[in-house]
């Protein structure tokens, strides 16, 4: 059966499941590898959420496509209940500069639900009081490095020992001012994690209270291990470079061969020419003829 036999006719998008299959299929052959989501169906009619990556692989002149499925049907709840929360959160903020007093029952409320929805959440959340430099974090955000929570006296304290040297030019300090200054912030690095291994983090922050001057005095934000997706840009980059290194090298070798094939045959033709100006016979005049036409041919 084929990936087509398993989807709806239509993806989400409104795209031709038979269409966007193929699309992907090529993204795989050109760049080596593809990863997407994609809905499926179930053998009982019911769709579900499935993250496809799909790698090109050559074996014995033959194409194939290596295909790995995860079902991310409770992720995708999961992030689409965090999405709707975050954005109901940052209304209830402002409501509640204004109305504190009516907006405490319903701000417990929706923390309760915020918990459960950062408990079934991949990324770590992190809270941030710029003025008092106070920061929460979640429990995700430990473990996704294999910590607990209590292993740690500050943020401060896990990000001076975790950060890898070659990221040093980012810091605390630097978040902030970018906090301050733009409202907002996107960066990757790397932390190490407590069995020693270097993950990579893709962090986001972004100002959601502000003071008279407009300036952030509170940031929220993620922290999401792509450590996956950094290896694979990583080893897609390293192909890339050995693919371009054979092609200078296949390149200078033919320019060397051309060079030196020219040079001698250029004295072969040179010669033929000569020889052709002097006294010869009918049949010598035909080898040399021949000589010439062969030499200019494989010029």
């Amino acid at each position: 059966m084929s990936p087509v036999e398993l989807s709806p006719l239509y993806q989400p998008d409104g795209t031709l499941s038979a269409v966007k299959a193929q699309q992907m299929i090529n993204m795989a052959i050109e760049n080596g590898s593809h990863q997407f989501e994609w809905m499926h169906v179930r053998v009982d009619g019911e769709s579900f959420w499935a993250e496809i990556s799909l790698t090109a692989i050559n074996q014995k002149n033959e194409r194939l496509i290596h295909a790995v499925w995860r079902d991310i049907t409770e992720k995708k709840r999961a992030e689409d209940e965090l999405k709707e929360y975050r954005r109901h959160l940052e209304e209830l903020v402002v409501e509640r500069t204004e109305k504190l007093n009516a907006a405490n029952t319903l701000v417990k409320m929706n923390e309760e639900r915020y918990r459960y929805a950062l408990e079934a959440s991949y990324d770590g959340i992190w809270d941030w009081e710029l003025a008092t430099d106070t920061v929460y974090c979640s429990s995700a955000f430990f473990q996704m490095l294999g910590y607990e929570r209590t292993d740690w006296d500050t943020v401060e304290a896990l990000w001076r020992v975790a950060l890898h040297t070659d990221d040093q030019h980012y810091s605390l300090a630097m978040f902030k001012q970018r906090l301050l200054s733009e409202g907002s912030y996107e960066a990757e690095f790397r932390l190490q994690a407590k069995n020693g291994a270097y993950k990579w983090i893709l962090s986001r922050g972004k100002g959601v209270v502000r003071d008279s001057a407009d300036k952030p005095v509170r940031a929220v934000g993620t922290h999401s291990d792509v450590t996956m997706r950094k290896h694979m840009e990583l080893e897609l980059r390293a192909s890339k470079e050995q693919a371009e290194t054979a092609n200078l090298a296949k390149s200078t070798f033919l320019a060397n061969m051309s060079h030196e094939i020219r040079t001698p045959l250029n004295g072969v033709i040179g010669m033929t020419s000569l020889l052709d100006q002097t006294s010869l016979d009918h049949r010598q005049k035909e080898y040399v003829d021949t000589i010439q036409k062969s030499g200019q041919s494989l010029m």
